[in-house]
């Protein structure tokens, strides 16, 4: 540092700034150049943990788990140590609340499971319900906001007892448990339309009803 005239201070210039400046304006530039590909790299691993994931389930679960059980309407099925039949299939009405696409409409599968001892009873309690079509399509179960109220206080959605509020807790073994389960569907698969009951673990891998 030095004095100038007047006694103005002067300061001299660093010989390392401008080489620094230089040095953060190249980093930033390459950190916005390397974006897409960043962010296209963090696209291809989640692809990847799900296809390594659903590839591990797979191969946990042995040849005897990729097959299914058929039941045709009025039959009833064994499967995951116990008993289910399918009561009702079709088309039913919604909230009148809930607006819905003009091509979609509301389906009320009805089952009862019955199952034989209480590990079985805990064992279905978190049962996976689906709505299927013969092209492999599946829609879960709709949302409570669609599927119209009234279904009665002894009927479940899934494959559990109804209790007091919200509550819930596995079916008594030799115990027969109404389901009643509302899917938002396209209208053109109501003539094609099966339910699906997946219980993980359990071989065949699901039990199927067909019309």
């Amino acid at each position: 540092m030095r004095r100038g005239g007047a006694g103005e201070v002067l300061r001299r210039r660093s010989p390392w700034r401008a080489p620094a400046r230089t040095a953060l304006a190249a980093g930033r530039g390459y950190l916005r150049r390397s974006r897409p590909y960043r962010i296209l790299g963090l696209v291809l691993f989640l692809a990847f943990a799900v296809a390594a994931e659903q590839w591990l389930e797979t191969r946990a679960s042995g040849p005897s788990m990729r097959k299914m059980t058929i039941v045709a309407a009025g039959e009833s099925g064994e499967y995951a140590g116990a008993t289910w039949r399918l009561t009702r299939l079709g088309p039913g009405s919604a909230r009148r609340t809930v607006p819905l696409p003009d091509d979609a409409v509301v389906v009320y599968a009805g089952l009862t499971v019955t199952p034989h001892d209480a590990a079985a009873s805990d064992r279905i309690e978190a049962c996976v319900l689906r709505a299927v079509d013969g092209r492999g399509r599946a829609w879960g179960p709709a949302s409570v906001l669609i599927a119209a109220s009234g279904r009665g206080a002894d009927s479940a959605t899934g494959c559990y007892r109804p209790t007091d509020g919200y509550e819930r807790e596995p079916i008594p073994a030799g115990r027969s448990q109404r389901i009643l389960t509302a899917f938002l569907v396209p209208k053109d698969v109501l003539p094609d339309l099966a339910v699906r009951v997946l219980v993980r673990g359990a071989a065949p891998t699901y039990l199927q009803f067909e019309l």
